[in-house]
């Protein structure tokens, strides 16, 4: 008697500070539709310490510890840095706690594709600019390109908080654009995954020939390997389900979200896919992932691991 075919399910974690990553989420759901598997996505939301922008590199490898920890116990195949901010500053650490399992960033892929330009614009948080993450990555693959960075501080908080639609938020993004228009830019990258929530009035402000890039539009073809790396053959169907972990008030993340992406897609048809999760509780996993990295006993001392408020 033959066996029935064991249908694969595609495990994919992803984390930010808020609604940002949901931009990357949207386009990762278009391509795993695409596959003959089962996909199930697990989305962090750091709401409560959003927005990671002014943090410091310390804070946010604190951050990404905790978080990739967390996702771990989740048994993912893969772990994408749906937060620039994040990558900029501690994709090290993330791939490093991770390994083997694959973590993937938006940067590197965004640089490859923008480095056939010569005059690029970043709109970025400031964290990320000072960094300059893209710049290095950039000039990898084309060293003669020039690169102008933008700090954007404000736009993050305005999405958060609910403003896309705002006037304050348009004169933000105007703002911010009539920084490089002596630059002869031929392209802008949106450096921030919440940006392309406003990919609108960046277009309403820029010139029609600048392209503008959306890093989560390159992240499938990075990703389109490991999908036919994981999929094995036999008949399979095509579920793909989410579950959200929120690390503030979860109710306030729903209606952010469907707010901000209004005319795309509900993405919450109801709250019983979103979950909270204490900061104690991302404090006891990063915790029990150091413990295991070095061995160490269950009542040992872990050092700088333990932030304020962590058990011990």
């Amino acid at each position: 008697m033959l066996k029935p075919a064991i249908e694969k399910t595609i495990k994919i974690g992803l984390f930010d500070s808020g609604i940002g990553g949901l931009t990357v989420l949207r386009r990762l759901k278009t391509l795993f539709s695409g596959f003959d598997c089962n996909v199930q996505f697990t989305y962090v939301a750091d709401t409560q310490r959003c927005p990671y922008g002014n943090r410091n590199a310390n804070e946010i490898s604190q951050y990404v510890t905790e978080i990739t920890s967390f996702l771990l116990t989740k048994s993912v195949d893969c772990i994408v840095m749906a937060c620039n901010t994040s990558a900029a500053l501690a994709t090290e650490k993330a791939t490093k706690l991770a390994s083997p399992i694959r973590v993937q960033d938006l940067i590197e892929p965004t640089a490859k594709y923008a480095s056939k330009y010569q005059n690029i614009g970043v709109f970025a948080t400031a964290s990320t600019v000072a960094s300059k993450a893209f710049s290095k990555a950039i000039n990898c693959f084309n060293d003669k390109a020039n690169i102008h960075e933008i700090a954007c501080p404000n736009l993050v908080p305005a999405i958060e908080g609910g403003q896309v639609n705002a006037p304050h938020t348009a004169q933000l993004v105007e703002d911010y654009v009539r920084q490089l228009t002596s630059q002869h830019i031929e392209a802008v990258i949106l450096g921030c995954t919440h940006f392309p929530i406003l990919e609108n009035l960046f277009r309403q402000y820029l010139p029609v020939h600048i392209e503008i890039i959306d890093p989560a539009c390159l992240l499938p073809k990075q990703l389109s390997i490991l999908c036919t790396d994981l999929v094995k053959s036999g008949k399979h169907t095509n579920v793909v389900t989410t579950n959200y972990y929120v690390t503030g008030d979860t109710d306030k993340f729903i209606q952010t979200a469907n707010a901000a992406l209004i005319g795309e897609t509900n993405i919450f048809k109801s709250s019983e896919n979103v979950s909270s999760l204490s900061l104690n509780d991302l404090a006891v996993y990063a915790k029990s992932a150091y413990q295991e990295s070095v061995g160490l006993s269950a009542d040992a001392s872990i050092g700088s691991l333990q932030i304020e408020g962590s058990p011990a």
